[in-house]
């Protein structure tokens, strides 16, 4: 990966990285100057601080060199949205800070299948996720509805019981249709695609693979939820 990308996530170049070498079809990847030198943006404890006083937009300069960056990897891309995202500053004012939102293919097909998906289904086979897990999404299974706040249920859960999480957890970005950690119930293409991809990035990325368990490590946990009666949870941080 070149060194001028910058403005991504540790997540998101993870995703990247996996379509650049085409192990996934393609990704959804957010430029935002939070992670890019010259805005008053820096992030701790997984949350936003902005020091600037009034509203923050990407320089088209870093914009232009995000997409020079994305042309030298030899993906497809399109730019899907520009949003501003509504943030306190240090003072408690409401400004807006400016993303970008990139649709990534490894290839043309890839990133046209990705922009022509209708609806959550279409666009999670076309980012490459398990079938099960895209079928499952949103869906209420066993009592509990298969969303973001199940997915850090199951990890919490986990690490109450001082069970080790799977570390290769880090490198999906989907809810797996089954992720019961304690009583060893996980799906089986969730975590086959998981260990494929936490190997490919460990072999052949090595610095990539540390921040990726480092931020997987670190991701805030809450120590109490209460479930809702659709099957979502309440989280408690603490």
């Amino acid at each position: 990966m070149v060194s001028t990308l910058e403005g991504l996530d540790v997540e998101d170049e993870l995703n990247l990285f996996l379509v650049e070498k085409g192990l996934k079809p393609s990704a959804l990847v957010t430029l935002t100057p939070t992670y890019i030198n010259g805005y008053d943006i820096f992030m701790k404890d997984y949350t936003m601080y902005v020091n600037e006083q009034e509203d923050v937009f990407l320089k088209e300069e870093d914009i232009r060199k995000f997409e020079e960056s994305l042309k030298s990897l030899g993906v497809s891309y399109n730019l899907h949205s520009r949003t501003r995202l509504p943030v306190p500053n240090t003072k408690d004012k409401i400004i807006f800070v400016e993303e970008l939102l990139f649709q990534i293919g490894k290839d043309k097909a890839s990133l046209d299948r990705l922009i022509g998906a209708k609806n959550n289904f279409e666009i999670g086979l076309a980012l490459g996720y398990p079938e099960e897990a895209v079928r499952a999404f949103d869906k209420v299974i066993d009592g509990e509805r298969r969303d973001g706040t199940y997915l850090l249920v199951q990890l919490a859960k986990a690490k109450q019981a001082k069970i080790e999480i799977p570390s290769w957890l880090a490198y999906i970005s989907w809810v797996p249709e089954q992720l019961d950690i304690v009583n060893r119930n996980i799906s089986r293409t969730s975590e086959k695609l998981g260990k494929e991809y936490q190997s490919f990035v460990r072999e052949n990325n090595v610095e990539l693979a540390r921040r990726v368990e480092e931020h997987f490590r670190n991701k805030p946990l809450p120590d109490r939820w209460e479930k809702e009666s659709d099957g979502s949870y309440i989280l408690f941080f603490p």
